[in-house]
């Protein structure tokens, strides 16, 4: 890409996230995170941890989890990916942060 003068992105970054992340080498993945040049982002860590409940590693999806809550508010989708990695891994207390911040925020899951 920079031979052709294209800066990669967020979104190219997490392109090659969900790549590697389904071709089960997350920890691949998880080193192109920690080597960018960019801060990454909520749509790198949800290719992130997509990846790691994919292939059922609840020790790397708490971790994505993790970073993640660190982002501040993120999307309604990426709430429920969080509290799925959280009760994967047995951490139903923090399975029920993500219902809370929505609450917080004036929004509840439909039941129906």
């Amino acid at each position: 890409m920079k031979e052709y003068g294209i800066e990669p992105g967020d979104q190219h970054y997490a392109s090659l996230v969900d790549l590697f992340g389904r071709a089960v080498k997350l920890q691949e993945a998880l080193s192109i995170i920690r080597e960018m040049p960019i801060r990454p982002t909520e749509s790198l860590w949800g290719a992130f941890l997509t990846g790691c409940r994919l292939h059922g590693n609840t020790k790397l999806a708490t971790y994505a989890a993790d970073r993640i809550f660190e982002l501040g508010p993120v999307s309604l989708g990426l709430h429920v990916l969080l509290s799925n990695a959280y009760a994967a891994a047995g951490r139903y207390e923090d399975a029920a942060k993500p219902g809370r911040c929505l609450e917080t925020e004036g929004l509840r899951k439909r039941q129906v």
